[in-house]
């Protein structure tokens, strides 16, 4: 089978990624939200439930200690709190505050306002299946080299 040149997909990738991050700085603007991108997606992830900073780390793909700064500046803004686990002390759950929850409840990324959403509704539900399935095949194959 014949392999294409990786580096159309890379553009295309880059194009939607800027695209999307664009659409969310927009909206996040005219909603008035004065977090980050990743604050905003680490207040979402503890929204359903007490949750570690490891837990939330391993969501994203990242190392943990990039998230303690992330986690300091939503806690200085009363937008989430550390709690010592009752059922162990040696862990530190995140738990979203009411202002927290009021915040993330100012913008949904389930809306048809989402632009990404948008294009993707657009999409014929075949395409939008298949889609799915290559990038989550793509990511069972991705693998970090050194």
């Amino acid at each position: 089978m014949e392999t294409l040149k990786l580096s159309p997909f890379r553009k295309l990738l880059h194009t939607l990624m800027s695209l999307s991050k664009k659409d969310v700085n927009r909206r996040f603007a005219k909603a008035k939200i004065n977090i980050s991108q990743l604050q905003y997606w680490v207040l979402a992830a503890s929204k359903p439930k007490a949750i570690t900073v490891n837990e939330i780390a391993r969501q994203f793909s990242i190392k943990p200690p990039s998230l303690i700064p992330v986690v300091d500046a939503l806690e200085k803004e009363d937008l989430l709190q550390r709690k010592n686990d009752p059922k162990d002390r040696r862990r530190i759950l995140l738990l979203i505050t009411k202002k927290g929850k009021a915040l993330i409840h100012k913008i949904s990324f389930d809306d048809k306002k989402d632009g990404l959403n948008a294009a993707f509704d657009k999409l014929s539900a075949d395409k939008q299946k298949h889609l799915l399935s290559i990038l989550q095949e793509l990511i069972t194959h991705f693998q970090y080299y050194d």
